[in-house]
């Protein structure tokens, strides 16, 4: 996992932040694998998809070491998602 500097740095080199919202969790994950297949590796998955907390845990699990894995859409200053899961790279607020 990149540190919050490696995440920013990836961000602003590659230019792109793919923002990922989908009406089914199932959806969701298979439009994350074809990102990182077309070589995105930036991924903002929004909180507003059913389950959005595990598929981002499955995301951040299956493509973390190649991808940031992010979370947005999030309505409170807590970080997503309970300590035992992957966590997101980063959120935005």
């Amino acid at each position: 996992m990149k540190d919050r500097l490696a995440v920013l740095n990836e961000i602003e080199s590659t230019g792109v932040v793919a923002v990922v919202r989908a009406d089914s969790s199932d959806q969701l994950m298979g439009v994350v694998e074809a990102l990182h297949q077309g070589g995105l590796t930036c991924i903002e998955i929004t909180m507003t998809t059913p389950n959005a907390l595990q598929v981002i845990s499955n995301a951040a699990a299956k493509f973390g070491h190649s991808c940031a894995i992010g979370v947005g859409t999030v309505l409170t200053p807590k970080p997503p998602g309970p300590p035992s899961r992957p966590a997101p790279r980063s959120w935005v607020p």
